[in-house]
């Protein structure tokens, strides 16, 4: 229906999220298959419409065990993002807040730790920290419908804790390792966004947790149950100074 009205759009957008809601079953093929029903991208599209193509495309490949080029379909992605001149989506807005900028790098930091490059998105992983405190210091008064406030900082809380996770293990710090352990627990309190899988897979986050320092995963995830809004963002807040990285 929406392609014979030409919501164009709307209709690459069923269709990507046809592929996402497929790898998050593990249906690698039937999500390939929505994939090549996509039609092909127009040289006009808002830079967020590309980029979201790129992302999907990056999940299938490192779902298909190609580490290499998925992750760098995801840096050309977050590249071109950090580059862009018009608004993301065709929507003027503060591009500090803009919330499909803010998961792709997060997911990408996500999908570099996993496979052990780090080093290539060392610049990303720089600048989350302040960008999630000043997120987190400064929410929306009254943030409009696409701002799912949240979940946005749970990605960013998860892209720190597997930063930390993989600091503490090549480094064999015990602080570092702790406090990734209990930012799995935060992040998966603000409801983390999961649409990109496997990646953004909240078993294999919390696996990453539990083999690191079951313990502490354990504390916090008792520690933060029962916290409200406000409090979750100061328990947040707390957790970002405590980490040894800074």
């Amino acid at each position: 229906m929406l392609d014979k009205i030409g919501a164009w759009s709307d209709v690459v957008g069923i269709r990507w999220w046809m592929v996402l809601t497929n790898l998050q079953v593990g249906a690698v093929d039937e999500a390939e298959h929505w994939l090549e029903e996509t039609v092909p991208q127009r040289a006009d599209e808002p830079v967020g419409m590309l980029t979201y193509g790129l992302a999907v495309r990056a999940e299938i490949l490192l779902a298909r065990g190609e580490v290499e080029a998925g992750l760098r379909l995801w840096r050309r992605a977050v590249d071109l993002l950090g580059n862009a001149e018009g608004p993301i989506f065709g929507v003027d807005m503060d591009p500090d807040q803009e919330p499909w900028t803010l998961e792709a790098k997060a997911v990408a930091v996500v999908a570099h730790a996993q496979h052990g490059r780090l080093d290539l998105v060392e610049e990303i992983t720089g600048e989350l920290p302040h960008r999630l405190s000043t997120l987190l210091t400064n929410p929306a008064a009254k943030p409009p419908p696409y701002l799912v406030e949240s979940p946005v900082y749970g990605a960013l809380l998860l892209a720190l804790a597997m930063v930390d996770l993989d600091c503490g293990e090549r480094a064999g710090d015990e602080r570092a390792t702790r406090s990734g352990a209990r930012m799995v627990a935060l992040a998966e309190r603000f409801r983390f966004l999961r649409g990109f899988q496997p990646t953004m897979s909240s078993a294999r986050a919390r696996r990453a947790a539990e083999q690191a320092d079951r313990s502490a995963y354990d504390d916090a995830v008792s520690s933060y149950a029962d916290l409200g809004r406000e409090d979750l963002r100061a328990a947040a807040l707390a957790a970002l100074r405590a980490r040894p990285l800074g």
